[in-house]
């Protein structure tokens, strides 16, 4: 089940545009628990940024992810030249 995953979703605007947000990579591991379900984490970017996912996978195969966005920290990066 682990490895390279692609996908998109659906998003709709204010006005009910719908904008298809395809994701340029996700990389998904998963890892059996105790309860004989699934573990998953992995990480991913589309147009927002990049992000990590973490979530279930039940025994019924219904899966459950969540991403959690990162935050670029203007205030770390340093240019080139200095």
């Amino acid at each position: 089940l682990s490895g390279r995953y692609t996908g998109w979703f659906r998003m709709k605007s204010d006005n009910d545009k719908v904008t298809e947000i395809h994701e340029n990579y996700i990389f998904l591991n998963f890892e059996k628990n105790r309860d004989g379900f699934y573990n998953v984490d992995g990480k991913g970017g589309n147009e927002f940024g990049q992000y990590t996912i973490s979530g279930t996978l039940s025994a019924d195969n219904e899966i459950t992810l969540f991403r959690h966005y990162c935050q670029e920290d203007k205030d770390n990066t340093e240019s080139i030249d200095q």
